[in-house]
This record gives C-alpha cells, sequence and structure tokens, in this order.
C-alpha cells in the first residue's frame, strides 16, 4: 500500500474492496500529516462500515469532537456510534471535571491575565517604561491572541460534552452504552461518571456489570460506594467476579489479579454466607487473605475450603481450627501440611545430590522445585514463593545453587512464627484427645461385649442333629443383634469413628514431634 501514490490511493478509496477502502483512507490520512483532520472530514459518507470506523480513530487523532460527535449522533450503523462515542468520550476525559468547573477556570484564567496587564500599564511611567509598556502590550495582544484560541477550544469542548451528555441520556442501545462505559477511567469527566452511576441502574445486566468496572476502574470513593452497593443488591454476587477483578486489578499479572480478589472480598463483607460461597466456588486459586474474608464467621464455609486443593490455608489457622474442635477433615489437611514443612532436610539433601548429577540437573529441577514450593507454603516462610519465582529465570545449574541456598537457610530456622507458637499447644490438646478417645473405645467395645449372649452347651437330639434351643441361641429369635435386623447398630458406627479419628490425631502427633524436632543441617 506505500508503494502508492495519492491518485492510486484515491482510486482505492472509491472504488475499491471495503479492505482496501480502509487501508487507503489509513495511508492518505498518514501522508496528510496536520491536515489528517481536514482531509477525513471529507471523507464523511463514505459508504462502507469499516472505512467509517477508521474514519473515527483518524477524527479522534486530530481532536476532531464536533465530527466525532455527528458521526455518533448520525451514522445508521450501530457498530459505527459505538466506536465514534467512545473515542469522543476517550477524547473529553483529559478536561475539567465538569462543565461548570471548566467556566470557572476560564473566568479565573481571564482575570488573572487582566490583573497582571494592570500591573505592567501602571509600571511603564518614563520613556524607558513606555517602550517598555509597548512591549508588555504586545505581547499581551499576542497572549491574548493565544488566549482566545485556547478559550474558543475550551468552549467547543464544553459543546462536545453537552451534545455527548444529551446523546449519552438518550441514548437506549446497551452496546453503544457499554461503548461509552469502556472509555470511563480514572480522570473522566463527571458527566460520564454519573452516567455509569446511572447504568447501574439499567435494565440490562450487561450494561450494569460494564458500569460496574467502569467505576471500579475509577476509583472515586463515592463510585466505589455505589458499585458496593450494587454488587450486595444482586440475587447472585458472582455473577460480577470477573467484572470486578478486572475493575479493581487492571489489566496486569497476577498481582493485579489478586488485588482485584482483594477488593472484591471486602465489598462482600457482610454479605450472607451463602452469597459469599457463591462468589468463593466462582475464584480460582484465591489468596488466602480474600478467603480469610469470604469466610469469616462461618464454620461451614470454613469447611468447605478444606477440602479444596487451590487454597493454601496457612497451618497455623488449621491448628486453631482443631484446637476449637473442628473434624476430622482438617486434621487430616494439617497432618499434610506439617509432613511437608518437616521435608526440609530431605529435599535439601536430594538437591545437593543434584548438584553433584550435572547432566540430570533438567530432568531433576522440575520435580525439586515443585517440592520446594510445597515445603515453602506448608513452612509459611515469608517471602519464599517471590524467591523461587526469581530462582526459576536462573539457568538451571545456578537455579540449584540458589535453591540449595535458601533451603540451608529456610531449614536452618524455626517454623514460622504463627505455626512455631501453636506447635507445643497442638500437641498437648493431641496427645489429650488420643487418650479421651483411647478410653472412649474401651467402653464401646465393653458395651458391644455385654450384647453378646454366652452360648449353651451343646445337647443335641437323638437324631445327632442340632436340638431347637442350640438354633436359637446361634441366632435365632435371640440371636447376636439387638437392633432386630441382624445389622450394626450405633455403638458400631461410634467405635468405628473413634477408631479413625483416634489414629488422625496420632499421625498429626507424629508430624508435630517431626517438626519440632528437626536437627539442624
Amino acid at each position: 500500500m506505500g508503494a502508492l501514490d495519492d491518485a492510486a490511493l484515491r482510486e482505492l478509496l472509491a472504488q475499491g474492496r471495503p479492505e482496501q477502502r480502509v487501508w487507503a483512507i489509513w495511508a492518505l490520512a498518514q501522508r496528510a500529516g496536520e491536515a489528517a483532520g481536514a482531509f477525513a472530514r471529507g471523507q464523511a459518507q463514505q459508504p462502507d462500515p469499516g472505512v467509517r470506523r477508521t474514519l473515527a480513530v483518524i477524527l479522534a487523532s486530530h481532536g476532531e469532537l464536533d465530527l466525532l460527535i455527528e458521526l455518533a449522533r448520525r451514522d445508521p450503523v450501530p457498530a459505527v456510534r459505538a466506536s465514534a462515542l467512545q473515542l469522543g468520550a476517550r477524547l473529553l476525559a483529559g478536561g475539567p471535571a465538569t462543565l461548570e468547573q471548566g467556566e470557572r477556570g476560564e473566568r479565573g484564567e481571564r482575570g488573572e491575565r487582566d490583573g497582571q496587564s494592570e500591573r505592567g500599564e501602571r509600571d511603564g511611567h518614563s520613556e524607558q517604561g513606555e517602550r517598555d509598556g509597548q512591549s508588555e502590550r504586545g505581547e499581551r495582544d499576542e497572549r491574548d491572541e493565544r488566549d482566545g484560541h485556547c478559550e474558543q477550544g475550551e468552549r467547543d469542548r464544553r459543546g462536545a460534552l453537552r451534545e455527548l451528555r444529551a446523546m449519552l441520556e438518550a441514548e437506549r442501545e446497551p452496546e453503544l452504552v457499554i461503548a461509552i462505559l469502556g472509555a470511563v477511567g480514572a480522570g473522566a469527566p463527571e458527566l460520564l461518571i454519573d452516567l455509569a452511576v446511572r447504568a447501574l441502574g439499567a435494565p440490562s445486566r450487561e450494561v450494569q456489570l460494564e458500569a460496574a468496572e467502569a467505576l471500579l476502574r475509577v476509583g472515586t470513593p463515592h463510585g466505589l460506594e455505589e458499585a458496593r452497593r450494587w454488587l450486595l443488591g444482586l440475587p447472585d454476587p458472582s455473577i460480577a467476579c470477573a467484572h470486578w477483578i478486572r475493575g479493581a486489578g487492571g489489566l496486569g499479572g497476577l498481582e493485579a489479579r489478586a488485588a482485584g480478589i482483594d477488593s472484591l472480598a471486602r465489598a462482600l463483607g457482610g454479605a450472607p454466607a451463602e452469597a459469599r460461597a457463591r462468589v468463593l466456588r466462582q475464584l480460582a486459586a484465591p489468596p488466602w487473605d480474600a478467603v480469610a474474608r469470604l469466610i469469616e464467621g462461618s464454620d461451614a464455609l470454613f469447611r468447605e475450603v478444606v477440602y479444596r486443593k487451590d487454597v493454601s490455608i496457612p497451618a497455623h489457622v488449621l491448628a486453631g481450627a482443631i484446637l476449637r474442635g473442628q473434624d476430622i477433615g482438617v486434621i487430616r489437611r494439617l497432618t499434610v501440611q506439617l509432613a511437608l514443612a518437616g521435608q526440609g532436610l530431605a529435599l535439601l539433601a536430594d538437591v545437593r545430590r543434584a548438584l553433584v548429577e550435572v547432566e540430570a540437573v533438567q530432568a531433576l529441577l522440575a520435580d525439586l522445585s515443585g517440592r520446594a514450593l510445597r515445603f515453602v507454603r506448608a513452612r509459611e516462610i515469608a517471602g519464599g514463593e517471590e524467591v523461587l519465582a526469581e530462582l526459576a529465570h536462573l539457568h538451571p545449574v545456578e537455579q540449584l545453587v540458589g535453591l540449595e541456598n535458601a533451603l540451608a537457610r529456610w531449614v536452618d530456622d524455626p517454623a514460622a512464627s504463627a505455626l512455631h507458637g501453636v506447635l507445643p499447644e497442638l500437641r498437648v490438646y493431641c496427645e489429650r484427645r488420643v487418650e479421651e478417645l483411647q478410653a472412649a473405645a474401651a467402653a464401646a467395645w465393653q458395651r458391644a461385649q455385654r450384647r453378646v449372649p454366652a452360648l449353651p452347651a451343646y445337647e443335641g437330639d437323638a437324631d445327632g442333629g442340632l436340638a431347637d434351643d442350640d438354633a436359637a441361641a446361634a441366632g435365632g429369635e435371640e440371636g447376636f443383634d439387638e437392633d432386630g435386623e441382624g445389622g450394626l447398630d450405633e455403638d458400631d458406627f461410634e467405635l468405628a469413628e473413634q477408631f479413625e479419628l483416634r489414629h488422625a490425631f496420632q499421625t498429626l502427633l507424629g508430624a508435630i514431634s517431626v517438626l519440632m524436632s528437626s536437627p539442624r543441617p
């Protein structure tokens, strides 16, 4: 396209295929330079919608607000109107917050300039002063001319704001409102923020979601409070998860996503447990701080999270739950985490062996790195995950050397302070529970034995078979089972549960002992 001259490009623009017209109008606008705005004005009647959308970009890049507004008002194709509206809104986002502020700013600047001019005229009281006064008046005239252009531009801008406001208030097509909301961000004019607030009550749920996201991008206290009120009023707040996280956290990586999830969890503080549960089920691998806010005050939600592999629960939180009498699932999870936390020495030894076997470094690195990450999380090592992320960018051998140094330091330190402080209390609690469960199991066993009747002596009949009394004693009408159905009764189930729980506590005790008595490397 760049090899064609202007005449060929104009011919393509007039008679080419739609995609060729788009290329042609773009190329001609680039060649026009400062005159591209005037060139674009002359192309407003192009028949192809794709060309008119490209035209909107050209108009916006040269500040042609009035023609953008005209295109947004009269174009028959919604997609073209949406592009023009959005581009116009973005152009207007950098000016005064409201029309009234812009008018007050204009009056204040004009008054300040007039005051400066009067002071300059009073200072010219001699021939030199007269010459200075003439010079100042000349400069003032030039400045006033420039200011006149600026004032005219500001008046045009305020006029465009009024036009845009009227169009938005009359607009009923959801896709066009969504296009405008996409331009609302930090520094947007107050009328666009007001539009987003009003759009929270729109009939279209998609418009509501886009409006909430826009208000989160703006981040004003009023906008955030309106978005939160809307979120808490939804029958199912989980439908807003993606928009809320994107609006509050931005389009960055993991840190932006974590910030968005944290904002969502804070906004749902005080919401019913069922609403928080629905949101939590929509979030993949949410950070613990946000999870803690969402499950606050609900043991049922905590138990649900315990069985999620994508949620990292601090060991001291699990230990505290056990001390409060939480169920066997919490005990098993903490046992696994403490076992991982106690594997530092074994992991360190494997890393050192891998350093000796240089040719196998690449094959072993993925497994060692995964184990190191699990160890860091189980041990609750502050900054450990960040260290592993930095090491991941190094050469494999350098990565192993760094991993060996980090593990040696981490293993030499005690467990995380929060976990280390609760381990002694947890060990005493587990020992007491094992004793209680043993006593309860013994009592249940004795009750079961008392239910078993003693078998009478074998009498036999005249034919050498069993007598009637022998058959009854072996399980007839007065057989083993007191429930009369030949099945297990409540004592039998209680005995099985106590055995399982006692075994879980004993296993947890073993993991605690290993972690508390781990030798230094």
